[in-house]
């Protein structure tokens, strides 16, 4: 968290925009292992990572967003990026930019614009977040949840707790103002733990 806030403000000293910025801080925490963003973020049913991000600024007055990306090193660049093309308004044709961008046109989208990705599903899961996936499809599959109610409510509960964390933690965020006071606000998750593939979260 320290390192995320140092990074965004030695961008603002250097005049970096609010949104810039918060991609900045965000980047950080994405990158970070240990939070549910990013490398390390809950797997979903199937096993895989499929992440959520989204910025907004006071000026100009505009949003962008990716959701259910896997191939996308970082979803907030991405989203930084749709946020920027959306703000220039429709181009010499009369076509209108994305504002919000989903699953594989949004991976195409930040290749196409020069955003990192990777196509390895692998790279954004770590052995932690593999750990608990396995732990957690373990107790979704285990035969003992056809018994009795009264049989396994003692594990159903400690189980349940574990996965109400995820739930519960699932999003990073940072908000910035920069030298000009514009505000901006981003937010990056990797969804709660056995997701549904494709699901977007509240981020």
């Amino acid at each position: 968290m320290k390192q995320a806030c140092i990074a965004a403000m030695e961008r603002l000293k250097q005049g970096a925009t609010a949104n810039d910025a918060v991609e900045v801080a965000i980047k950080v925490l994405e990158d970070a292992s240990v939070t549910n963003a990013g490398i390390g973020s809950n797997l979903n049913r199937v096993g895989l990572v499929e992440c959520d991000a989204a910025i907004m600024c006071s000026k100009p007055d505009a949003f962008g967003a990716v959701g259910s990306v896997s191939a996308i090193c970082n979803p907030i660049e991405a989203a930084n990026a749709v946020l920027k093309s959306y703000a220039k308004g429709p181009n010499r044709h009369g076509l209108v930019p994305p504002m919000f961008l989903v699953g594989e046109g949004a991976d195409k989208w930040a290749r196409d614009h020069g955003i990192c990705t990777n196509m390895d599903s692998r790279h954004k899961i770590t052995e932690a977040a593999l750990r608990k996936y396995e732990q957690y499809m373990d107790f979704v599959t285990s035969p003992a949840l056809d018994k009795e109610p009264e049989t396994t409510v003692g594990n159903a509960s400690e189980n349940t707790n574990a996965l109400d964390e995820d739930v519960l933690l699932d999003t990073v965020g940072a908000v910035c103002i920069d030298m000009d006071k514009v505000i901006a606000a981003g937010v990056s998750s990797g969804g709660i733990a056995l997701k549904h593939p494709g699901r977007i979260g509240e981020s």
